[in-house]
């Protein structure tokens, strides 16, 4: 272990406590808003299997919240192990494509499976983009402690890509069929993920105050998935 990263190890800990704690704290508020939700998907199906289906999705929801919860807080709480541990963050299901083309080659992939990755993908995209500066100066602070080479971006504990993983993952759990699974994962996005410019901000600030880069005026990069990088 690293000098930076063996005397930062007690400020990084409270960072993964207090990531812990916001990012569970609010898939709690989403659990809480996702039966009203499933309700109106009810009132809008067409067919009385439809119907049937989110009135299932509804109590498989309430049965396995619990579980969605842990899992999910085991991802993350994994991120950062492995981030202390000056390892790559490892992923249970290919999520980027990079991490997709490494698991396949010829292999087919169904409309279905492609809606969801889409899904992911874009909601990650979006994060990054609203969050954009608080997560640049991020990935420069968590990088100068791991000894100033740049993180890739899955390897921000806690980042989007691992923040969105992490509910990819928890989300077996509920063992839904692909159009409910895109609900659920849509709700992450709204309850969770469009949530975090203030957990980014904090998490900055926590850094900041364990003296990791406090007067970082690094000059920030146009956001390149903005409309206005695009030539």
């Amino acid at each position: 272990m690293s000098t930076s990263v063996n005397r930062l190890q007690p400020a990084l800990k409270d960072c993964r406590d207090m990531a812990l704690n916001r990012l569970t704290t609010l898939l709690s508020e989403m659990f809480d808003k996702s039966e009203q939700a499933l309700l109106d998907f009810i009132d809008k199906a067409d067919t009385n299997q439809g119907q049937f289906q989110f009135i299932d999705a509804i109590s498989v929801v309430n049965s396995t919240r619990k579980a969605v919860e842990q899992r999910f807080r085991e991802e993350i709480a994994r991120g950062f192990s492995e981030y202390l541990n000056e390892k790559p963050i490892s992923y249970p299901m290919p999520l980027l494509e990079v991490q997709i083309q490494a698991q396949e080659t010829l292999e087919l992939v169904g409309e279905q499976e492609l809606d969801k990755r889409l899904s992911l993908q874009n909601m990650i995209n979006r994060t990054q983009s609203n969050c954009f500066q608080d997560l640049y100066a991020l990935t420069q602070r968590l990088s100068m402690v791991r000894g100033g080479v740049k993180l890739e971006e899955q390897d921000i504990p806690a980042g989007p890509v691992h923040t969105v993983s992490a509910f990819q993952v928890a989300a077996v759990e509920f063992g839904f069929e692909s159009n409910v699974l895109l609900i659920m994962y849509a709700l992450f996005e709204k309850f969770v993920m469009r949530q975090l410019d203030d957990f980014y901000k904090e998490f900055n600030n926590k850094l900041i105050e364990a003296g990791v880069f406090p007067n970082l005026k690094l000059e920030i990069p146009k956001n390149p998935k903005s409309p206005e990088a695009s030539p």
